[in-house]
C-alpha cells in the first residue's frame, strides 16, 4: 500500500497533516491550538478517516521554522512509532518545498532508497530566547 502521512508542524500553534494514496492527496487537515497536543491530534486524524498505522508506509515531518516544542513533541512520538510499529520515518526542510506535491515526491524517493532512520527534531530560525522577565529589586 502507498499510503504516506506528511506531518507538518511548521507554523506557530498549527499542526497540519495530509495524507497521500498512491501519489495524490487523499485527506488533509489543519488543527489550531495554543498548545497542540500532538499525540491526540495524530489519532484524532487518522481515526477520523479510518485509517490505522499499520496501513502507512511512510510518515514524514516537516520542520523549518515554528515552534520548536512542536517539533520536539512530533519527532518523540513519531520515533516512538518507528520503534513499535516498524514505519519509516523522515524529516524534511519545509524551506526546500513549494508545496505538498513537492513534498510527496522527495518522500517517495526517500522511501524508494530506504533513506529512513530515527529523527532529530531540527529547528530551522534563529532562537527565541528573550531577556529574563524576573526583575532585580531597584535598591
Amino acid at each position: 500500500m502507498n499510503l504516506f502521512l506528511i506531518v507538518d508542524v511548521t507554523k506557530p500553534r498549527q499542526i497540519t497533516f495530509f495524507l497521500f494514496f498512491n501519489n495524490k492527496k487523499k485527506a488533509a487537515k489543519i488543527f489550531k491550538s495554543k498548545h497542540p497536543n500532538f499525540l491526540v491530534l495524530f489519532d484524532k486524524f487518522l481515526s477520523a478517516r479510518k485509517k490505522r498505522l499499520e496501513k502507512l508506509a511512510c510518515i514524514v515531518l516537516l520542520a523549518g521554522e515554528g515552534s520548536f516544542s512542536n517539533v520536539r513533541q512530533a519527532a518523540a512520538v513519531l520515533n516512538m512509532i518507528k520503534l513499535i510499529k516498524k514505519i519509516p520515518l523522515l524529516i524534511l526542510d519545509k524551506r526546500n518545498y513549494l508545496n505538498e506535491e513537492y513534498i510527496f515526491a522527495a518522500a517517495r524517493d526517500g522511501f524508494k532508497k530506504g533513506a529512513f532512520v530515527f529523527i532529530k527534531p531540527i529547528y530551522f530560525k534563529e532562537p527565541n530566547i528573550s531577556k529574563s522577565k524576573i526583575t532585580k529589586p531597584k535598591n
